[in-house]
């Protein structure tokens, strides 16, 4: 999907279909992104409409309290903005999209950190596509 090719009713359809969640982490993770490691936080309304796409880039490797600290902080300010919506993550980096341990444990560290909010899921965005990591790998 291409920025021309977004439907004019996105507004309105919620971030639950697989096919739309995929074309929309394509838009919203820029390749310089994906190439140095991202956070790409996608915060919807109550209905799970697209709110706020943000990006937070070159992330590095940062220690499970880190990321811990990191994801916290993040749905603290997703309660703040949109107290009864929902957040859509996306891990990005470069390579492949066959699930790492470092996947998930952004995965798991994401459920945890959500602490009740919403989180309608986490993926993994590279530049070969994107993947979600399935929520038995981050129980």
């Amino acid at each position: 999907m291409t920025f021309h090719d977004v439907p004019r009713d996105l507004a309105l359809r919620p971030l639950t279909d697989a096919r739309l969640v995929a074309d929309v982490l394509d838009l919203c993770v820029p390749f310089p992104d994906r190439e140095t490691g991202a956070l790409c936080v996608l915060l919807c309304d109550d209905e799970d409409r697209l709110a706020q796409p943000m990006v937070i880039g070159e992330i590095g490797h940062p220690s499970a309290d880190e990321r811990l600290q990191m994801l916290s902080n993040m749905f603290l300010v997703a309660r703040e903005l949109m107290p009864y919506g929902s957040v859509l993550l996306a891990v990005a980096r470069a390579d492949g999209l066959t699930l790492t341990p470092d996947d998930e444990l952004w995965a798991r560290t994401a459920v945890a950190a959500a602490d009740g909010y919403r989180l309608l899921g986490v993926h993994v965005v590279t530049m070969h596509g994107s993947r979600e990591i399935p929520r038995a790998a981050a129980a």
